[in-house]
């Protein structure tokens, strides 16, 4: 169960990173342009070059490669259009939601497993799959008027992101193919984002100001430590427990929530929707997800 403490450790860091995310996002720059830095961010990783093997990958690995970070990058780009203008601990939520039916739906076709379909898997991921629907649920709630089409769209580009990133860890070393796709993000994101951007960057208004350049290192080194242990996460779990992985962000939004709750009555960019019913509203999130994870470590 190495792989369940790690995908729980990352879903710690991103929810830190997910703060500061809506900290930034608040003000200047706009998602494409935000996209674009964070793309270019992930070339902190050529710093894992001297402690990683290459070779020549076959083609189906090098098109995983480019797959996995093109659309890491475009689900960025969607989940940062959504976090401008909505509620991140409910945005979060329905993501999560969205990217675990897609994540199913895509290993199933990629790696063709049965394992996940045990009545114990299933009963676990129906309760972890509930605890993050119920973090999310508000009846009449704008939010799904609004911004259901980005969050779909953000899904359904990270469950590609995940499993062809299972791909690559499965045919190539893991550090190399964490370093590999990472580049690959950062070609799609110059391509498709740094006309937005670099005219930010050179503008006479700053795409980031001294109040928040600083939240802004922080969301992506917290963002960076999630990224590689969820990485290391998918490179150790087996194909029929990917959507696991992704499940297990449930965590993340307990955390979110928390860390939300906790800033909420000191900095106005984090002031949401904390009512009485909200909060047994997680409440409940917190028991499904907890009973989720119970079954799944410890129910053979």
């Amino acid at each position: 169960m190495l792989w369940l403490i790690t995908a729980l450790s990352a879903y710690l860091f991103f929810a830190l990173g997910n703060l500061g995310d809506k900290f930034v996002l608040a003000g200047p720059p706009k998602p494409q342009g935000y996209t674009f830095w964070v793309a270019a961010g992930g070339l902190v990783s050529l710093l894992l070059v001297p402690f990683a093997v290459f070779f020549v990958p076959s083609s189906a690995i090098l098109a995983a490669i480019i797959i996995a970070g093109t659309s890491y990058i475009l689900g960025l780009y969607f989940l940062y259009s959504a976090l401008e203008d909505g509620e991140v601990s409910k945005i979060m939520p329905a993501l999560g939601g969205f990217l675990a039916v897609f994540t199913l739906i895509i290993s199933s076709i990629l790696f063709k497993t049965g394992d996940f379909f045990s009545l114990r898997n299933i009963i676990a991921f129906t309760f972890l799959f509930g605890g993050s629907m119920a973090a999310v649920w508000k009846r009449g709630s704008s939010f799904a008027k609004q911004n259901l089409k980005i969050v779909v769209l953000a899904a359904f580009f990270f469950a590609a992101n995940y499993n062809f990133s299972k791909v690559v860890f499965s045919g190539y070393p893991f550090l190399s193919g964490f370093i590999l796709m990472r580049i690959a993000s950062f070609l799609a994101g110059f391509a498709i984002f740094a006309r937005f951007a670099l005219p930010e960057a050179f503008s006479s208004k700053p795409a980031f100001n001294k109040n928040n350049t600083g939240f802004f290192v922080l969301a992506q080194t917290a963002g960076g430590a999630g990224f590689l242990l969820e990485s290391l996460a998918i490179s150790l779990v087996s194909a029929a427990f990917l959507p696991f992985v992704v499940v297990l962000q449930g965590a993340q939004y307990l955390f979110l929530f928390f860390f939300s709750y906790s800033l909420s009555m000191k900095v106005k960019v984090f002031k949401e929707n904390f009512s009485r019913r909200a909060v047994w509203q997680r409440i409940l999130a917190l028991i499904l997800i907890v009973c989720g994870l119970l079954i799944l470590a410890f129910v053979k």
